[in-house]
């Protein structure tokens, strides 16, 4: 854990819409709300480091870098820049998604950060999609973690293609994507992933609208 007072916050939202590319009417949009999740426990490092993955809003949820933990209303993540991959640290999880090879999704993320020991210095967000989750083995990802980890665990998430990226601010902000996404048939989609890295010493908080 890292001392509260150098520490920010980030709440954020993501919304998942999805049109079947040959229906105007078909509109969908689904939604994830981590508030009062029995599943989750308050008590422990990486809520989601469960031998049965969580199952919330209907999706299921995995730890791809680092320990996400759980206030009862919103799952944190930890971040701190560093010019060292060593102590640039960031957190990452993944959401089972039923994506659909054909159809164009939005993504909108609500996001908010709280001031730590430089206001000025908020943490990235940073989001991609897969049809599978990384082997620990062989990406070093460390998904049984607590708190964050060095780069050197999340780096690879990087070279995924960006779905797209924001820096928060101190205030609450829906980020949206730049346009829409379509699935391909080939490697459908299976998995968001959600990477917070960057800033002063960083919490990561989060709503989740999928």
């Amino acid at each position: 854990y890292y001392n509260m007072k150098h520490s920010k916050f980030l709440l954020l939202t993501v919304c998942v819409c999805f049109i079947l590319s040959n229906a105007k009417s078909q509109t969908n949009t689904f939604s994830i709300n981590y508030q009062n999740i029995s599943s989750l426990s308050t008590a422990v490092c990486n809520a989601l480091n469960n031998s049965t993955p969580p199952k919330i809003g209907g999706f299921y949820h995995y730890p791809i870098s680092g320990g996400v933990n759980y206030d009862g209303t919103e799952l944190i993540l930890n971040t701190q820049y560093s010019s060292t991959s060593s102590a640039n640290l960031g957190t990452a999880y993944a959401i089972n998604f039923p994506f659909k090879a054909g159809y164009l999704y939005r993504f909108s993320i609500n996001a908010k950060g709280v001031v730590g020991s430089n206001s000025n210095n908020y943490p990235t967000i940073f989001t991609t999609l897969s049809d599978q989750i990384p082997d620990p083995n062989t990406t070093n990802n460390n998904p049984t973690a607590c708190n964050a980890v060095p780069q050197t665990n999340w780096g690879f998430l990087l070279g995924y293609p960006v779905l797209y990226f924001f820096q928060t601010i101190n205030a609450f902000t829906t980020y949206n994507s730049p346009g829409t996404y379509t699935a391909p048939a080939t490697k459908t989609p299976k998995y968001l992933f959600i990477l917070a890295y960057g800033g002063i010493p960083q919490l990561i908080r989060f709503k989740l609208k999928v």
